[in-house]
This record gives structure tokens, sequence and C-alpha cells, in this order.
């Protein structure tokens, strides 16, 4: 019911703001903004046991040593990236409960990804509904490490468009300090100057279907793993558990129209509108690659808030024209379709039920705490 009360308030806020058809006005709605973001931050920070992966990383917290305790061999022996092991130890010095760790990642990275989604996007409130329906429950409820690595290469971007390099340097750091994945902002430099043609659409999309070819012919993607995740034999095992080959028809027909059919359209709605069209196209790549391997799929995380600035301002160019009450039904029409589309689409997957889409909410309290009680999911045994 939470999730659902967010969705429409948000979609509620879209509507009204942009009943005459007009771009946003950022003044008009600045607090509905505000309210939202701080609201799913919230939510995020107060969960208890809301994720299959949250009961994963509250495990690992009760083994994780605090700051006075930490020694070359934690690092040495722990599967998490340096960054977000001292994270995690300084969350423990200071309170002996993961809702406090729970609760500064929930906040930074919100706050992160909304700040950046308000400055670089015509209908940021747009976008943050997209979010909330493509990517806020595994961003805030899964892949804690990962998001907050996501927030410190929005932060590498905006250095890199100020041309601050030293600091686009330390956030590049930081990313890769929180998760291996992170070194696919490496892209980011080369992909500022690409610019929307129908030609380079074209080229994409024929490219899309050869490297699926390509990534079918590859004899044993596992010997990578080391170098990609950096986690040794625990990467291998990912990539080999990770690697998929079971699947019905509309699991495809959902990711090609993912990956592939929405992405190019919007693209080919703006035009030289569009912002970000080198991230999309590297995003659509990445996306396909995914088809086979969830592997891909956790690359994409880090070109997302460009698709959720993408998605929004394609979807304001084609309602501009509508007459208000036309609007606000073709507005919500829209969006609710994206709502269950992406509902289903986390249902296609044959091999792994890990990220089931709702999972019940509840929230921390003195009688529901990390300390006293257990997940009622099952938590990974071993890798």
């Amino acid at each position: 019911m939470i999730y659902l009360l967010v969705f429409l308030c948000s979609l509620f806020f879209v509507s009204l703001y942009e009943n005459n058809g007009c771009c946003f006005v950022k003044n008009k709605y600045s607090n509905a903004y505000v309210l939202i973001g701080a609201f799913i931050a919230l939510m995020a920070g107060l969960r208890f046991f809301v994720g299959a992966d949250t009961a994963n990383y509250v495990n690992d917290f009760k083994t994780i040593q605090t700051l006075d305790l930490l020694t070359k061999k934690s690092f040495d022996y722990s599967r998490y990236r340096p960054g977000y092991l001292l994270l995690t130890s300084l969350c423990k010095t200071i309170c002996d409960n993961f809702v406090l760790l729970q609760m500064c990642v929930a906040l930074f990275s919100n706050y992160i990804i909304l700040k950046f989604v308000w400055k670089k996007c015509n209908s940021p409130l747009l976008a943050l509904l997209i979010y909330f329906i493509t990517n806020y429950l595994e961003f805030n409820f899964e892949i804690m490490r990962e998001v907050m690595a996501v927030s410190f290469s929005l932060l590498y971007f905006s250095s890199l468009e100020k041309k601050r390099f030293f600091l686009a340097f330390v956030y590049f750091i930081l990313a890769n300090m929180m998760h291996a994945s992170a070194i696919m902002i490496i892209l980011f430099p080369f992909l500022f100057k690409i610019k929307f043609s129908r030609k380079l659409v074209w080229i994409v999309l024929v490219f899309s279907v050869a490297e699926i070819s390509i990534y079918q012919i590859i004899p044993d993607i596992s010997m990578y793993a080391d170098l990609v995740f950096g986690y040794g034999e625990y990467g291998e095992k990912y990539l080999e558990r990770v690697i998929n080959t079971d699947y019905n028809l509309n699991y495809y027909i959902f990711h090609f129209t993912k990956f592939l059919i929405l992405p190019l359209s919007a693209l080919w709605v703006l035009k030289d509108k569009g912002k970000y069209t080198g991230f999309v196209l590297v995003w659509v790549l990445l996306g396909l690659l995914s088809i086979f391997s969830y592997a891909f799929y956790r690359f994409t995380n880090y070109f997302s808030p460009f698709m959720w600035i993408l998605y929004s301002e394609s979807i304001i160019c084609i309602c501009r024209r509508l007459k208000p009450l036309r609007f606000s039904v073709m507005i919500s029409a829209v969006i609710i379709l994206l709502f269950f589309y992406q509902r289903g689409l986390l249902s296609m997957n044959g091999n792994n039920f890990l990220y089931e889409r709702y999972f019940p909410y509840e929230m921390v309290g003195f009688d529901n705490n990390y300390n006293t009680n257990q997940s009622k999911y099952l938590i990974r045994r071993g890798n």
C-alpha cells in the first residue's frame, strides 16, 4: 500500500503541475519534489528487512569489526570493497545497529541522485516518478554498495562537466572503492561529445543485434570474473550463477522492448533536443547483453539516471501540445503502463527470484529491530 501511495501522490503532482501542457516551472513544484524525495529516502532508511539483499547485509554487518579492530586481514578476506567495509565499520563503531548504516546509505544516495536529477532535467518531478517506478526499490532495498557507487559516479560526472578533473578523479576512486562494477564509469569522459543522429541510431540498432551473436560465441565468460569484479573465486561463482539460459519468449520480448525499442524511440522523439545521447546508447548496449547475464545489468545502473531524464523529457515532448484534460489522461496512462510493464519485467526471469518487485513494507522500531529480530527471508549461505 505504501508503494501505491507514493506512486499516486507523485502522479498527482505531475498531472497538477503539468496541466497546462508546458514544461515544468521548477519554483511551482519544488516543495512537492522535496516532499516526495524526503519521503522515499526515509522509507528506505527506516525499512525493516525489506528486500532479500538487506537480510544478507544485516548478516554480514554482524561479522564486520569496528574501526579499532580492523586489520589488513579484514580487507583481504572480505568480499566487500574497502570503501563499503570502512563505511560499515564506521557506522558500527558509532552505533552497533544496522539501521544507522541503512539510514546513512539511504539519505546520502537519494540526496545525490535527486539533486542530480533536479539540476540536469527539465522535468525533474516526472523523472523522480520514473526513478521510483524503475530503479528505486532495487537501489534502496537491494544493492546498497552499488547505489553508493552510483551516487559517487554522478558526482564524478558533474565534476567532469565542470572540468574539475582532480575532484573527478577522487570521486572515481570513491565509486570504485564501493563496488567493482563502477569501473564502467571510466567511459564517461568519452560520451559527452556524442550527439544524436539518425545514422548513429541505426548503427547502434545493427550493433545491438551483432553483439548478442558475439556474446554467444565467447567460450567461457567466467574466466574474466576476477578482472571485472575483483572477487576471485567468489566472482567466478557469481558469474556462473547469473549467466541466463532458460527463459520464455515473454522474457526476450520484455527485454528488447526495455533496452532497445523504448530508449531508441525516446531518442528519436527528442532528436537534437535530447541530452546525454552517448550515455543512453551505452545503456542500450549493456542492457541487451544483460539478457544473457545479470552481470551486465549491474553496469546499466550507472547510466540509469540519464534514462530517467530521457524518458521524462520525451514524454513531455509528446504530450506538450495536448489540452489540459487530455494531457492529464495521456500522461497518467503512459506512467501507469510503465508501472505495470516494469513490474511484469522482473517476473520474467526463470532462474533468479531474488528481486521480487514488492516486499511487504515494515518499519524498524523498538520492538521491531535488527538486533532482536530475524529476517523472514533466506540469507546467503557462504558464497
